[in-house]
């Protein structure tokens, strides 16, 4: 993992897998079995540390493939006290920054995680499945629009008509895709875990 951060080996599809059931257990496991709910320090640190390293690794051809969306979700969705929630994505992203190296859109970056943030924050009002995958799509799809238009706006990289808006954005397309396969799949892990962390819960309250 360390010689991946330093771009010295680049992760495989096994070593991918790995880090994701490594980083789901330690999700899990924060807290006694026992415990009604997860500690909301322990899983905050942990979701923190889920995202840093999503956004650390290197995978060819999935760029934009992280976990941000989906913490930034699940953060807004499962911690009550709303300051700690929003540290966990503004954190993540502020360390991680500091080694990948800041651009003149962070702000836009980060006030489109914040947003995540809240619409976790409407998720928690009526969990399922389908309002997971339903927020989860939006989320992506929010990124996808604001970071482009503001990338066509500020920037002289499009021209500032209607075919170089359309052209700024039928190129990001496939970090779109990517994007959103990060923000599906980990969200299905983070949910899904805790839908499991609940049930044995309960059986162990039972026992």
């Amino acid at each position: 993992l360390m010689a991946a951060v330093r771009g010295h080996e680049r992760l495989d599809r096994i070593r991918v897998v790995a880090l994701a059931l490594a980083l789901g257990g330690i999700a899990f496991m924060v807290g006694a079995p026992s415990a009604a709910s997860l500690n909301p320090i322990g899983v905050a640190l942990a979701l923190v540390l889920l995202a840093m390293l999503g956004r650390f690794v290197s995978v060819d051809g999935l760029g934009n493939f992280t976990p941000v969306g989906a913490v930034a979700l699940f953060a807004g969705c499962f911690l009550k006290n709303r300051k700690l929630a929003l540290l966990v994505p503004i954190t993540a992203l502020v360390f991680s920054d500091m080694v990948l190296g800041w651009h003149a859109l962070v702000p836009v970056v980060y006030a489109c995680f914040a947003l995540t943030l809240w619409f976790g924050t409407l998720l928690a009002k009526k969990l399922s499945a389908s309002r997971v995958l339903g927020f989860a799509l939006l989320s992506a799809l929010n990124f996808f629009v604001v970071t482009n238009f503001a990338v066509w706006a500020s920037s002289n990289m499009y021209p500032h008509t209607l075919a170089g808006l359309a052209q700024c954005f039928w190129l990001a397309v496939p970090f779109f895709r990517n994007d959103l396969c990060g923000t599906l799949i980990y969200s299905a892990l983070l949910f899904g875990g805790y839908a499991l962390y609940q049930a044995r819960a309960r059986k162990f309250a039972r026992s």
